[in-house]
């Protein structure tokens, strides 16, 4: 008797199906009609897909596709660009700037990092990262947007975390609990206070900050 091998689920199946076709339409857009049809998509999506598991795995997924897509093809670079900031939408909860060179991209971060509360504001894990070193005016706000985020518990500002970024962090984010500021050599002992204050922390890494024994000592204490 043959092995037996495992069935995809009927979602994961969809999925697929679903990706293989934003592709061939994708392709097949004018520059010109591209936002228009991107803009009717990311309304299925919201009106449509209510599991957010299933969501957040089509995103995920299809970025992968477009990643291999946008590095691959560069005729095809400024279709991607009008169409990936429309995939995000309400039912989005982790975004990840440093997960694929597409989102990494200078005209699709500040897309995306300028319309988030807006279109994703029910995330919970929000990862900011190199791309962002050479547009520090773009993070300068970077604090009073966080505000929105209510449902947020983990924040990860690799390299480009500030002082500023850092302000009265506990209240605004209660819920984190999980909290990565690798290589931020701008954040010293001046934050301290505000990461104390987040009461419900259960991860933190501040390696590469200028947090001193002393400071590391106090935010263990409180």
């Amino acid at each position: 008797m043959p092995a037996l091998l495992p069935v995809p689920t009927l979602g994961k199946c969809s999925i697929r199906i679903i990706i293989n076709l934003i592709l061939e339409r994708l392709q097949d857009q004018s520059e010109i009609s591209t936002d228009e049809w991107a803009n009717s998509l990311q309304k299925l999506f919201l009106e449509h897909i209510h599991i957010t598991a299933s969501y957040q795995e089509l995103i995920d997924t299809l970025l992968v596709k477009l990643d291999a897509l946008f590095v691959e093809v560069p005729s095809k670079r400024s279709k991607v660009r009008q169409f990936v900031p429309k995939l995000m939408g309400s039912h989005l909860k982790a975004l990840d700037f440093t997960k694929s060179q597409v989102i990494s991209d200078k005209t699709i971060t500040k897309t995306i990092y300028l319309s988030m509360e807006k279109t994703c504001p029910n995330i919970e894990s929000l990862t900011l990262g190199k791309s962002f070193i050479f547009q520090p005016d773009l993070v300068k706000d970077l604090n009073c947007r966080l505000g929105v985020f209510k449902n947020l518990i983990s924040l990860h500002l690799i390299y480009i975390a500030t002082p500023d970024a850092l302000y009265q962090l506990g209240e605004i984010c209660p819920k984190l609990k999980d909290l990565c500021l690798r290589g931020s050599g701008a954040v010293g002992n001046e934050s301290v206070e505000y990461i104390s204050s987040c009461q419900n922390l259960i991860l933190l890494d501040i390696q590469g900050t200028k947090i001193s024994g002393m400071g590391c000592f106090n935010i263990i204490e409180s």
